[in-house]
């Protein structure tokens, strides 16, 4: 019903609501209207609105029709826009339409596995996807009603003049409701929230979300991150200039109250950001601020009362007024949204999500390797002979020849380059492999040829010719390679067919009781394999400790220092080689897993006694495994978890 222009149509229609009201409470309810102070026109309102009231309620039938409107009139808003925040989803969820039959397929999961590794996702329940998160954060406010004049008047007005009168936020004109910020309020929101709370809390959040998936839960990251949704949504209002007359003052505050809703439903007692605040600093000691000042700006932002007024009262005097209802915090909340925080993967942005699937992808290598080492263990212990495929890397490495004897020659002659001789005419591995001079010379020689230029010079790689590690990390072992080979050549001519069989006898004899000829063959071969030994080691401490870089550094070459921290990071790690050798297709990652496990694999049999060959003895290699496996499973989506531990045949 309209209200007319003219003071005496006004005072018609005002006479005709008042004599046509059977209602006794009604009645009451005009007599204090037309006492008041209030203009005509807003007596008028108010008795109009009073008058609505009569209409009869809806039956059960028509409630049940409008919920069901109410739900499509939901879908429709969310079919148009299913994915509001498409920049920080991967990018298959952003573009498919359809939800991913595994969330872990879209997101913190490696390269697919070779066919018939993936056959166990059927055994995982059903897990939500980032696309089913975001919709239930859009249905976690609860749909409310308008209150009608007679509830408001006798019943929520009461209870909200003491939220009024606490905040100053709503101010009221007789009976119609509307935001009120003074100043003052701007100032609490424009400086005390925006610049001196959510500004440094933002920097933290930046700097934790870039690199905080190495040691935070997914939970934990997860909340995290909506959290830092929160803090830009309500960075980017400007509360100056807000529309504070605009009874819909509560749609434009969509966003915040999404991400604000979903924040106090998944963290009731705020002090549970404490301990993965404290786990944050403990593993990023350069985070700005500290535990405490970090934990108290997530309270200013989340608690009802620290500022005056808070985000949340905000919150709810937008909402008070909109529905002209008495509102707290859980009337705003739908119990049956749905999970609102993945507890399966990262949400992350896309750059993070593949750095994420490269650390998994670098770990199942490591995880490969070691699986490898703790069989070919295990096989020992059970006295079980090593098969031809337990060294099927050294044995393709090994995959070339020459003539040993040329070869023995031109390592003696100071006039020829020894080593850079490469006439290749096929090598045996299987022969060879008895043969300890024989089979050291070749290894070695090949060894030299395609690691030297990956370890002590510069690279081809995908992106251009790079330095992975300084000249000095590994290049004073490739020099006492190159002093001590000819002594060990030198006894090739003599001693074609000396086996390892000899080699491990002649250990065994006491110094004193040795030849001329057996020192000097022994000699020989502590000269090179000991650097081999050195080389081994440092690669071994290298792939441990490293952690990918964040996104927007650029790791320079190793160096030596770097090896005593507790971590370092590969540069280039994921790059491809162009080298046309055997590490020609592999990634920097894969070439120093692939020349660690080759240099296992050959010290193994050359020098078996040794217990650094094994790099760990059996238990210890199956502690990490399971270190390994645990990381796997923490970072992982459980579907892609399932996948590795039937592939690798883990018990945890």
């Amino acid at each position: 019903m309209t209200i007319p222009q003219s003071i005496e149509a006004q005072r018609a229609l005002l006479k005709e609501l008042t004599e046509n009201v059977s209602d006794p409470a009604i009645k009451s309810a005009i007599s204090r209207i037309l006492s008041s102070r209030a203009s005509l026109e807003e007596k008028l309102s108010a008795i109009i609105g009073l008058t609505n009231d009569q209409d009869p309620q809806p039956t059960v039938k028509d409630k049940t029709l409008k919920a069901v409107s109410d739900n499509d009139n939901m879908d429709d808003d969310n079919n148009k826009d299913a994915n509001p925040h498409q920049e920080i989803l991967p990018a298959s969820y952003a573009d498919d339409p359809k939800e991913p039959e595994t969330s872990g397929s879209a997101s913190n999961e490696p390269m697919k596995q070779e066919e018939g590794d993936n056959n166990t996702t059927a055994e995982i329940p059903e897990m939500v996807g980032l696309r089913e998160i975001r919709k239930n954060r859009k249905k976690l406010k609860r749909t409310i009603e308008e209150a009608g004049m007679l509830q408001f008047f006798f019943d929520d007005l009461w209870k909200i003049i003491p939220f009024q009168k606490n905040t100053g936020l709503i101010d009221s004109k007789f009976l119609y409701l509307h935001m009120r910020c003074s100043p003052l309020h701007v100032d609490v929101y424009s400086v005390s929230l925006q610049k001196r709370t959510l500004l440094p809390l933002n920097e933290f959040l930046r700097q934790l979300l870039s690199k905080g998936w190495v040691f935070l839960t997914k939970t934990e990251y997860n909340v995290f991150s909506l959290l830092r949704e929160l803090t830009e949504s309500v960075m980017a209002i400007d509360f100056l200039h807000l529309n504070y007359q605009d009874r819909d003052l509560a749609d434009s505050l969509g966003k915040i109250e999404q991400n604000f809703l979903a924040l106090r439903s998944v963290c009731q007692d705020l002090n549970d950001f404490s301990a993965a605040i404290r786990k944050a600093f403990q593993n990023m000691p350069e985070l700005p601020g500290s535990i405490s000042s970090t934990l108290t700006l997530v309270q200013r932002v989340l608690s009802y009362n620290i500022l005056n007024p808070s985000l949340e009262q905000f919150i709810l005097a937008a909402n008070i007024v909109k529905y002209r209802r008495f509102l707290e915090l859980s009337d705003l909340m739908e119990e049956t949204a749905g999970t609102v925080i993945s507890t399966n993967e990262y949400d992350a942005p896309d750059h993070i999500q593949t750095e994420i699937r490269r650390y998994l992808k670098e770990t199942e290598s490591r995880l490969s390797t070691l699986v490898k080492r703790r069989d070919v263990l295990q096989s020992k212990e059970q006295g079980k002979n090593l098969k031809q495929n337990e060294y099927e890397d050294l044995a393709f490495f090994y995959s070339y020849g020459d003539d040993l004897l040329q070869q023995a020659q031109d390592l003696l002659d100071p006039k020829k380059r020894g080593l850079q001789n490469t006439n290749t005419t096929g090598g045996n591995f299987q022969r060879d492999k008895s043969l300890a001079i024989v089979f050291t010379l070749r290894f070695i020689q090949r060894f030299v040829q395609t690691t030297r230029t990956l370890l002590t010079g510069t690279l081809p790689l995908s992106s251009g010719v790079q330095r992975i590690f300084s000249k000095d990390l590994f290049g004073y072992y490739f020099e006492k390679i190159d002093e001590n080979l000819s002594a060990l050549a030198a006894c090739l001519k003599e001693h074609p067919h000396f086996s390892v069989d000899q080699l491990t006898a002649t250990r065994a004899v006491p110094l004193e009781d040795l030849t001329d000829m057996q020192k000097k063959i022994l000699a020989g071969f502590d000269g090179v394999l000991q650097p081999l030994l050195m080389i081994h080691g440092l690669l071994q401490k290298i792939i441990q400790k490293h952690v990918p870089p964040p996104p927007s550094v650029k790791p320079g070459p190793i160096t030596i220092r770097q090896t005593t921290g507790e971590t370092l990071s590969i540069p280039f790690s994921q790059e491809f080689i162009d080298q046309r050798d055997v590490l020609m297709g592999k990634t920097v990652s894969e070439a120093l897993f692939s020349l660690q496990d080759i240099l296992t694999q050959f010290l193994m049999i050359l020098q078996p006694e040794t217990s650094n060959i094994r790099n760990l003895d059996l238990e210890e290699i199956e502690r990490e495994i399971f270190a390994l496996a645990k990381l796997i499973k923490r970072i992982g989506t459980k579907e892609y978890f399932q996948t590795i531990r039937k592939k690798y045949r883990l018990s945890v």
